[in-house]
Formats: structure tokens, C-alpha cells, sequence
């Protein structure tokens, strides 16, 4: 899910603590190894909305999950509440293109959603390059548009679990296909 304020990306969902030993169990969205081995904070959103961070002692990978072990500055009943929070990154991080870590290639079909939640589209196809990565969606009156995923300016993220892909002022950066 994406924040209100679109200033976080869910990468994860917490979908087990510990909290007498400050450890989280952490199933990503994508293949994160690369990033999640490189993070020193953890960033959640709460069932409640609340967001809060956490510095992490330890991490490591578990079959399919990661294993977040907390400082011991983190309250343990504090971590109690953390059950089906969102891990959650900042666009900014250089966690897309530095780590290429979100598959691209999944948000085919996607809704495509405006900064204010207007319905824009459905992604249909998504070209990679080391340069830009750009979506290409059919508009909902037809046409196709290619649209640059430049991180806080066109690219602000995506919901996974709603199937929606959250762009804002790409006005700018578009080229439209007439066919």
C-alpha cells in the first residue's frame, strides 16, 4: 500500500513477531537481498497508519522471509504491535535503481493511477535500461503513453496488493502513440 503522503513504498509485510527476543519475521514483495542486507533502519506502517522506525541489530534470510532482529533500544512491548505492518522504503533511497530490486516485468496490467487517484490506464508493457526504466500503459481513452519511472517526479509507487501503480506530474516527461 502506498502512504498518503507517497513518500513510502511497501516492499513487505510483518507477518510474525518475537518480541521477547526483538525480532520480526519479514515476507518482501520482490527479491530484495541486495537492499534488505544493506538497511540499518526499518520503517513500518502500522495497521493503525502510524509509521514508525527502528534500528536493526541483525538480518538474515529465513527460506522465503528475512529475519529483523531490533536493537535492544526497541521496546519489546512495542514490538508486540508490529504484526502485519508494512516494510516500507523511501523512494529517494536509490533502492529502485541501484538494487533493481522491484520486478518491473509484474506491474503489466496494473492500474495506473494519478497523484489524486484518477484512473489513468492499465500498464501494458515495461521497458528496462540501465539509463531509465519507462511503463508504457493504454490511457483509459486509448491511447498508449510512455512515461519514465523518474523516482519522486513521475515514479511515486506502487500497491502491490491492490494492483496499482501511482504516478504523479508526468505531463513533462510523455510521449503519446497515436496506434
Amino acid at each position: 500500500m502506498l502512504a498518503s503522503s507517497l513518500q513510502w513504498v511497501s516492499v513487505g509485510r510483518v507477518f510474525s513477531v518475537d518480541p521477547a527476543h526483538r525480532t520480526l519475521r519479514v515476507q518482501t514483495y520482490c527479491d530484495c537481498e541486495a537492499f534488505v542486507k544493506k538497511i540499518n533502519r526499518l520503517h513500518l506502517r502500522l495497521t493503525s497508519g502510524e509509521i514508525c522506525t527502528a534500528k536493526i541489530d541483525q538480518v538474515r534470510k529465513h527460506k522465503e522471509t528475512w529475519i529483523i532482529k531490533l536493537t535492544s533500544g526497541v521496546p519489546r512491548d512495542v514490538v508486540a504491535d508490529w504484526k502485519g505492518a508494512e516494510v516500507l522504503v523511501e523512494p529517494t533511497n536509490g533502492f529502485f535503481n541501484q538494487f533493481r530490486a522491484i520486478p518491473l516485468e509484474n506491474l503489466i496490467g496494473f492500474v495506473v493511477e494519478s497523484s489524486n487517484g484518477e484512473c489513468l490506464g492499465r500498464v501494458s508493457c515495461i521497458y528496462r535500461s540501465s539509463g531509465q526504466d519507462t511503463i508504457e500503459f493504454e490511457s483509459t481513452y486509448g491511447k498508449r503513453i510512455l512515461v519514465p519511472l523518474l523516482q519522486d517526479i513521475t515514479f511515486w509507487g506502487v500497491d502491490w496488493e491492490r494492483g496499482i501503480i501511482k504516478l504523479g506530474d508526468f505531463s513533462p516527461y510523455t510521449v503519446e502513440h497515436e496506434n
